[in-house]
């Protein structure tokens, strides 16, 4: 029908199975039961109470205002109220033992004076916004979006995604309950605060890995708990309450870390996150077998050893306070098994091919990330570092030395050379080795010469003579 209304009070009971399908139904007295079968429930309806005995309900999309939602009975039964919309004045009851609710971006306020919702622990994956002057909450219910600016009573432990409270609010907690919220906008104003009051010992547990920074509360006998940094704010109440700071919100150290690499036998990096004004860093990566389990640096880098679970503590501070984050970290297998550094006469490059790498020369980052790296004989350290996106695995690091020909030493000609390399100064004494820019040996000479370096590969190379214990050195240029 498009529209019913009927003016007295009373029951409308659907037996083994049916439709109640209206534009809009005006029944404010009277109470829809759907007692067995499989039932369907379409349009806008007004009611007094909303039953479900038995079976299942397709309440998809429904708007419904009603003064009681009854899914309490003693059967087993299926509702779904996939994006409905619920206005209630007096409660909700749901057996959730029995009972298989979808609620998937469903919404649902309540209204009155006392609106209970006894649901025994429903997922309620929607929106709840809670204008009645008191809504009370009992089961171990998860709730994905609550909003407020009345009063709040929570029973028992619940998870809330999202929880906002408008200045006015007030949240009253059980006695030795904990409250998991994950999101929470908390401002109240300096002539109407937020009251978070604990009837009995209760606990907010955050459980963002972030600060909550709020203002203007009045918190009484709730301790606050979890990951989080919780600051009630500069202009805030605390009492009878542990783990809240009272600080301007500028003024919170908050520690985080990001990890990159996660590795065995690799380079694990890890990237400071910290909030707040830090001046100082303190790493301990659980690793104590290491010989660099910890760090003063802001943003470390570890190699472990091994895979596994390690709890990584991050301790951030100032010259006034310190604060602390530990986390786990897992080290999973390596999935590049190798990688060195190889040479020919121009180029040094990575033995493994893989999307990207980083270079370094003593120690210093160089803006180049291909697999290769030009070489024009400089002496230093070298490392390359190889990664495939998921693991990296660096190089054994490549030491490249040399010397410079000291005053009146032996000569070479020509210089650069092809094929024979003269030789003068050595007086036909001892001996002469040519060696690589890698540091291999190429070739050992008499020191009378002349060195045949015709099968060399071009390149830089360091051709030694050693007299009477002491080593001349100097650099040879070989092109073809």
């Amino acid at each position: 029908t498009n529209s019913f209304h009927t003016a007295s009070s009373g029951r409308v009971e659907i037996v083994n199975g049916g439709e109640a399908n209206a534009q809009y139904a005006s029944m404010a007295n009277v109470s829809l039961k759907f007692r067995s079968g499989d039932s369907r429930l379409t349009g806008t309806w007004e009611l007094d109470t909303l039953a479900v005995l038995a079976g299942t309900l397709d309440a998809k999309a429904v708007a419904l205002n009603a003064a009681y939602v009854d899914f309490s009975s003693a059967t087993s039964k299926s509702i779904a109220l996939d994006r409905s919309a619920l206005r209630l004045s007096k409660g909700m009851r749901v057996q959730s033992a029995l009972t298989a609710i979808t609620t998937a971006a469903a919404t649902l306020e309540s209204v009155g004076t006392s609106t209970v919702l006894n649901w025994g622990g429903v997922l309620w994956q929607g929106r709840v916004t809670a204008t009645a002057d008191t809504t009370e909450f009992s089961g171990l219910n998860t709730i994905q979006h609550l909003t407020t600016a009345a009063v709040v009573r929570l029973t028992s432990n619940h998870h809330i995604d999202t929880l906002l409270m408008d200045p006015g609010a007030r949240l009253e907690l059980a006695g030795q309950s904990n409250q998991f919220v994950g999101e929470a906008s908390w401002q109240g104003t300096s002539v109407d605060s937020i009251r978070i009051i604990g009837l009995g010992a209760a606990t907010i547990q955050f459980t963002g890995n972030h600060k909550y920074c709020f203002d203007y509360l009045s918190v009484v006998g709730v301790n606050a708990g979890g990951v989080g940094i919780s600051n009630a704010g500069l202009h805030s109440l605390v009492q009878n309450g542990a783990g809240w700071l009272t600080i301007d919100c500028s003024e919170v150290m908050f520690p985080d870390f990001a990890v990159q690499y996660p590795c065995d036998h690799g380079r694990t990096l890890f990237t400071d996150r910290s909030e707040g004004p830090v001046t100082a860093w303190s790493w301990n990566f659980g690793d104590p077998a290491s010989s660099d389990n910890t760090s003063q640096e802001q943003n470390p880098v570890h190699s472990f050893t091994r895979t596994g679970d390690f709890n990584v503590t991050l301790t951030v501070s100032n010259a006034v306070a310190e604060q602390q984050v530990t986390r786990v970290v897992t080290v999973r297998a390596n999935t590049i098994l190798d990688n060195r550094i190889q040479y020919n006469a121009t180029s040094l490059f990575s033995s493994v091919a893989v999307p990207a790498y980083q270079w370094y020369v003593d120690g210093q980052l160089l803006n180049n990330t291909s697999r290769s790296l030009g070489y024009h004989g400089d002496i230093g350290s070298y490392l390359v570092v190889a990664s495939d996106g998921t693991c990296n695995r660096p190089s054994d690091l490549l030491v490249i030395t040399g010397l410079e020909a000291l005053p009146e030493d032996f000569q070479l000609y020509p210089n650069p050379a092809g094929s024979a390399v003269q030789v003068e100064g050595t007086r036909g004494e001892g001996k002469i080795a040519v060696w690589d820019a890698l540091g291999q040996m190429a070739g050992e000479f008499s020191a009378s010469g002349p060195l045949d370096v015709s099968a060399y590969p071009p390149g830089i190379y360091v051709v030694e003579w050693v007299f009477q214990g002491k080593a001349h050195r100097k650099r040879l240029l070989v092109q073809h």
